[in-house]
């Protein structure tokens, strides 16, 4: 079973006039198992943030920013992001989309890479069953 466990930091950075701090959201994972800790893709050319990565990224892009260079790849995968917003609204909702995106992550790997076939399961649902 794939698992992530993962640190989100927020911190506000002062500016003058105060209206115009920044939010800063940062990323971090802290700990994994049954998959890469390199769950977040960022573009190489800017190492800017991308997206959490999808199970076709986490088979594409490399881990590091060396090895997409050297492999003349267009986005690698880091295991903490951190982005900057104007407002605390947009922070939050960002936040909270990135780690609703981490949990399906960490679902789709764990179909897509322990498929097993043959031999017979008995299923039971019931109206409680998610």
């Amino acid at each position: 079973m794939a698992w992530i466990s993962l640190s989100q930091k927020e911190e506000v950075i002062p500016r003058d006039p105060p209206d115009a701090s920044l939010y800063d959201v940062t990323f971090r994972v802290v700990a994994t198992g049954d998959i890469a800790p390199e769950i977040f893709v960022l573009d190489v050319a800017t190492d800017t943030y991308q997206h959490v990565a999808l199970v076709a990224d986490m088979l594409s892009w490399p881990p590091s920013r060396s090895e997409a260079l050297d492999a003349y790849k267009p986005y690698y995968r880091a295991a903490e992001f951190t982005r900057s917003f104007d407002n605390k609204g947009q922070a939050s909702a960002v936040a909270a989309v990135t780690r609703a995106r981490v949990d399906i992550l960490t679902r789709l790997w764990a179909t897509s890479t322990n498929t097993t076939f043959g031999g017979e399961t008995a299923y039971v649902y019931n109206s409680e069953s998610p």
